[in-house]
Protein backbone atom coordinates (compact mmCIF):
# COMPACT_ATOMS: atom_id res chain seq x y z
CA UNK A 1 0.00 0.00 0.00
CA UNK A 2 2.87 2.06 0.40
CA UNK A 3 3.80 2.44 -2.79
CA UNK A 4 0.13 3.10 -3.83
CA UNK A 5 -1.20 6.44 -4.59
CA UNK A 6 -4.60 7.82 -2.78
CA UNK A 7 -7.02 9.87 -4.02
CA UNK A 8 -7.31 12.72 -1.83
CA UNK A 9 -9.33 16.13 -2.38
CA UNK A 10 -7.06 18.99 -3.03
CA UNK A 11 -6.92 20.48 0.56
CA UNK A 12 -5.88 17.78 2.05
CA UNK A 13 -1.96 16.23 2.28
CA UNK A 14 -1.05 13.10 2.96
CA UNK A 15 0.75 12.61 6.27
CA UNK A 16 1.25 9.26 7.12
CA UNK A 17 0.48 5.85 5.59
CA UNK A 18 0.96 2.53 7.07
CA UNK A 19 0.37 -1.12 7.20
CA UNK A 20 -0.07 -4.10 9.74
CA UNK A 21 3.25 -5.12 10.69
CA UNK A 22 5.00 -7.83 9.75
CA UNK A 23 4.99 -9.79 12.85
CA UNK A 24 1.35 -10.64 11.79
CA UNK A 25 2.87 -12.64 9.02
CA UNK A 26 4.11 -15.47 12.40
CA UNK A 27 0.59 -16.23 12.71
CA UNK A 28 0.20 -16.72 9.09
CA UNK A 29 2.85 -18.85 8.10
CA UNK A 30 2.41 -21.44 11.22
CA UNK A 31 -1.27 -21.96 10.15
CA UNK A 32 -0.13 -22.40 6.43
CA UNK A 33 2.60 -24.85 7.21
CA UNK A 34 -0.09 -26.44 9.54
CA UNK A 35 -2.31 -26.72 6.46
CA UNK A 36 0.50 -28.28 4.47
CA UNK A 37 1.60 -30.67 6.57
CA UNK A 38 -2.03 -31.60 7.23
CA UNK A 39 -1.93 -32.23 3.47
CA UNK A 40 0.53 -33.95 3.57
CA UNK A 41 0.34 -36.55 6.35
CA UNK A 42 -3.05 -37.20 4.52
CA UNK A 43 -1.54 -38.02 0.81
CA UNK A 44 1.35 -40.03 2.90
CA UNK A 45 -1.37 -42.20 4.41
CA UNK A 46 -3.69 -42.38 1.60
CA UNK A 47 -0.53 -43.27 -0.20
CA UNK A 48 0.48 -46.38 2.07
CA UNK A 49 -3.47 -47.52 2.06
CA UNK A 50 -3.45 -48.72 -1.52
CA UNK A 51 -3.27 -52.09 -0.20
CA UNK A 52 -5.76 -52.75 1.90
CA UNK A 53 -8.43 -50.50 0.47
CA UNK A 54 -8.13 -48.23 -2.81
CA UNK A 55 -11.68 -46.42 -2.36
CA UNK A 56 -10.34 -44.91 1.20
CA UNK A 57 -6.93 -44.34 -0.51
CA UNK A 58 -8.09 -42.47 -3.27
CA UNK A 59 -10.65 -40.53 -0.85
CA UNK A 60 -7.29 -40.07 1.57
CA UNK A 61 -5.75 -37.84 -1.70
CA UNK A 62 -8.32 -36.27 -3.19
CA UNK A 63 -8.79 -34.84 0.53
CA UNK A 64 -5.21 -34.28 0.86
CA UNK A 65 -4.86 -32.22 -2.05
CA UNK A 66 -7.91 -30.30 -1.46
CA UNK A 67 -6.31 -29.34 2.26
CA UNK A 68 -3.28 -28.48 0.38
CA UNK A 69 -5.22 -26.25 -2.48
CA UNK A 70 -6.71 -24.44 0.00
CA UNK A 71 -4.41 -23.40 2.34
CA UNK A 72 -2.45 -22.40 -1.03
CA UNK A 73 -5.07 -20.19 -1.36
CA UNK A 74 -5.93 -18.75 2.04
CA UNK A 75 -2.46 -17.66 1.88
CA UNK A 76 -2.20 -15.87 -1.08
CA UNK A 77 -5.53 -13.80 -0.53
CA UNK A 78 -4.35 -13.18 3.24
CA UNK A 79 -0.90 -11.30 1.62
CA UNK A 80 -2.47 -9.51 -0.87
CA UNK A 81 -5.11 -8.18 2.03
CA UNK A 82 -2.44 -7.79 4.16
CA UNK A 83 -0.88 -5.96 1.67
CA UNK A 84 -3.62 -3.67 0.61
CA UNK A 85 -5.39 -3.00 4.24
CA UNK A 86 -3.86 0.38 6.15
CA UNK A 87 -4.27 3.69 7.68
CA UNK A 88 -3.49 6.88 6.32
CA UNK A 89 -3.48 9.78 8.16
CA UNK A 90 -3.91 13.01 6.53
CA UNK A 91 -4.19 16.86 7.83
CA UNK A 92 -8.04 16.13 8.77
CA UNK A 93 -8.96 12.90 8.84
CA UNK A 94 -7.85 9.29 9.59
CA UNK A 95 -8.28 6.39 6.48
CA UNK A 96 -9.00 3.09 7.32
CA UNK A 97 -8.73 0.87 4.43
CA UNK A 98 -9.90 -2.72 5.47
CA UNK A 99 -9.60 -5.10 2.16
CA UNK A 100 -10.21 -8.70 1.76
CA UNK A 101 -10.61 -10.26 -1.94
CA UNK A 102 -14.19 -11.14 -2.94
CA UNK A 103 -15.25 -10.58 0.78
CA UNK A 104 -14.90 -7.40 1.64
CA UNK A 105 -13.96 -3.35 1.07
CA UNK A 106 -14.50 -1.39 3.33
CA UNK A 107 -13.00 2.41 4.08
CA UNK A 108 -13.95 4.30 7.04
CA UNK A 109 -12.48 7.96 8.05
CA UNK A 110 -12.52 9.10 11.31
CA UNK A 111 -12.13 13.50 11.40
CA UNK A 112 -9.11 14.34 13.69
CA UNK A 113 -11.69 16.99 15.12
CA UNK A 114 -13.54 14.30 16.47
CA UNK A 115 -10.35 12.73 18.30
CA UNK A 116 -10.55 13.60 21.99
CA UNK A 117 -7.45 11.11 22.73
CA UNK A 118 -5.30 8.65 21.35
CA UNK A 119 -3.35 6.20 23.38
CA UNK A 120 -0.93 3.85 22.23
CA UNK A 121 0.00 0.44 23.82
CA UNK A 122 3.00 -1.70 23.27
CA UNK A 123 3.41 -4.19 26.21
CA UNK A 124 5.25 -7.34 25.99
CA UNK A 125 8.89 -7.85 24.85
CA UNK A 126 7.95 -9.16 21.42
CA UNK A 127 6.01 -5.86 20.92
CA UNK A 128 9.08 -3.93 22.23
CA UNK A 129 11.63 -5.58 20.45
CA UNK A 130 9.58 -5.33 16.94
CA UNK A 131 8.50 -2.03 17.37
CA UNK A 132 4.68 -2.65 17.04
CA UNK A 133 2.00 -2.20 19.20
CA UNK A 134 -2.07 -0.96 19.06
CA UNK A 135 -3.68 2.51 19.03
CA UNK A 136 -6.87 3.50 20.51
CA UNK A 137 -8.46 6.64 19.62
CA UNK A 138 -11.61 8.41 22.06
CA UNK A 139 -14.08 10.43 19.96
CA UNK A 140 -16.58 12.83 21.34
CA UNK A 141 -18.98 11.53 19.42
CA UNK A 142 -19.07 7.59 20.65
CA UNK A 143 -18.64 6.45 23.97
CA UNK A 144 -16.72 3.51 22.12
CA UNK A 145 -12.77 3.02 21.55
CA UNK A 146 -11.53 2.31 18.50
CA UNK A 147 -8.87 0.17 17.71
CA UNK A 148 -5.55 -0.30 15.59
CA UNK A 149 -3.88 -3.75 16.48
CA UNK A 150 -0.57 -4.27 15.18
CA UNK A 151 0.61 -1.00 14.18
CA UNK A 152 4.06 -0.73 13.64
CA UNK A 153 6.01 2.07 15.30
CA UNK A 154 2.79 3.23 17.24
CA UNK A 155 4.27 6.06 18.63
CA UNK A 156 5.25 7.87 15.57
CA UNK A 157 1.42 7.44 15.12
CA UNK A 158 -0.08 8.77 17.76
CA UNK A 159 2.77 11.50 17.79
CA UNK A 160 1.32 12.53 14.13
CA UNK A 161 -2.35 12.83 15.23
CA UNK A 162 -1.13 14.79 18.74
CA UNK A 163 1.04 17.54 16.56
CA UNK A 164 -2.45 17.69 14.16
CA UNK A 165 -4.54 18.14 17.06
CA UNK A 166 -2.25 20.92 18.45
CA UNK A 167 -1.63 22.29 15.27
CA UNK A 168 -5.91 23.21 15.31
CA UNK A 169 -5.56 24.10 18.70
CA UNK A 170 -3.51 27.15 17.43
CA UNK A 171 -5.64 27.98 15.16
CA UNK A 172 -8.26 28.27 17.32
CA UNK A 173 -10.45 25.67 16.32
CA UNK A 174 -12.06 23.46 18.80
CA UNK A 175 -11.76 19.60 19.59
Amino acid sequence: MADREIPLPRDEKLLLLVNEHWMILVRIILLYLVGLCLGGFLFWLGHNLHTSSHLASTVLVLLAFAIILLSNHWLFIYLVSLELSGWAITEKRIIDFQFLPYVRHNMSYINISEITESEKHQQGIIKNIFHYGEVELNLTASRQTIEFRYVPYPGIFVETLSRLQKSRDLEGEVI
